[in-house]
């Protein structure tokens, strides 16, 4: 059970890694006010972040939100199931630079009784003794709801990292190397992960916890 919390505990990093994204809005000078009275935000359908790095593209304005159950790391034996809903905003130009935002909306991870029961036999713990760790466990990934931060990105890097972080074929390709010179600011940018890049096209092989 200590691989499974600290599994869970890198996982939770990772989520809140791959929440960050999301412009904040800047003023317009007068007369391009004048020529564009109004900016138009493209609302984007839910998960539809084709329609989101459309608009990236361009900074244009634009609003998504991601809900969508969360990679099975180990599809071969009883799973949690981790939810996550996220919003995204491209909010606009400033300085040059598109801005960012991001907010976790839902941030939750369930468990079956196949699952209790697997743990149990594999970590040769009491149900007490499970229900306890997966208490605390649903709490850290609860307790990142609401997070939310800014950044400002040069256009072209923007689209690129959100094109490596949705990819075609629900891979994700997602580094803290994203956020360098980014000025990133928020509530979800309070933790600290160590300089990697996190690939993954496929979910890895299967291995039964030790």
């Amino acid at each position: 059970m200590k691989n499974l919390k600290n599994a869970i505990s890198l996982f939770v990093g990772f989520i809140m890694l791959l929440a960050l994204v999301s412009p904040s809005v800047i003023a317009q000078k007068k007369s391009k006010r004048q020529r564009n009275p109004s900016v138009r935000i493209v609302k984007c359908d839910n998960n539809d972040s084709d329609c989101f790095i459309r608009a990236a593209n361009t900074c244009q304005k634009a609003t998504l939100t991601m809900t969508k159950p969360l990679l099975t790391w180990n599809p071969n034996v009883p799973h949690p199931t981790h939810t996550q809903v996220t919003r995204y905003e491209i909010r606009g130009r400033q300085n040059g630079k598109c801005t960012f935002y991001s907010k976790l909306e839902k941030n939750d991870i369930e468990y079956s009784e196949d699952y209790i029961r697997y743990v149990m036999k594999e970590e040769s713990k009491t149900r007490q003794e499970v229900e306890q760790i997966m208490l605390e466990e649903r709490q850290a990934f609860q307790q990142t709801v609401g997070r939310d931060g800014v950044c400002s990105f040069q256009t072209e890097k923007l689209v690129a990292m959100l094109n490596r972080w949705w990819q075609k074929d629900g891979g994700v390709n997602i580094s803290t190397k994203d956020f360098e010179g980014a000025n990133c600011q928020g509530t979800l940018y309070n933790f600290t992960l160590p300089n990697q890049t996190i690939e993954l096209s496929q979910p890895p092989s299967a291995k039964p916890p030790q």
